[in-house]
C-alpha cells in the first residue's frame, strides 16, 4: 500500500479483536490516513482506550449497534 497516499478508512467492531488489530495497523502504516473506528462503546471510553497508540488523533470514534437502526 501506498503511504503518500492519503485513505479514508471505515472499521467497524474496534473495541476488541480484528477489528480493534486493524486499527492499530492502519494508524501505524498509513500515517496520512482518516479512520472511522466503530464500536459499542461511547466514544469518549473509546478515545481514552485509543490514546496509548493513537498518539495523532487520526481516528475518529463513533458508536455504532449494528442491531439499531437509529445508531446507523
Amino acid at each position: 500500500m501506498d503511504k503518500t497516499k492519503a485513505l479514508t478508512v471505515l472499521i467497524t467492531g474496534t473495541n476488541k479483536g480484528l477489528g480493534l488489530d486493524l486499527l492499530k495497523i492502519f494508524l501505524k502504516n498509513n500515517p496520512r490516513s482518516t479512520i472511522f473506528a466503530t464500536s459499542r462503546e461511547e466514544p469518549n471510553i473509546a478515545y481514552s482506550r485509543l490514546s496509548e497508540f493513537d498518539n495523532n488523533k487520526k481516528a475518529v470514534c463513533k458508536k455504532l449497534e449494528i442491531c439499531s437502526i437509529p445508531s446507523i
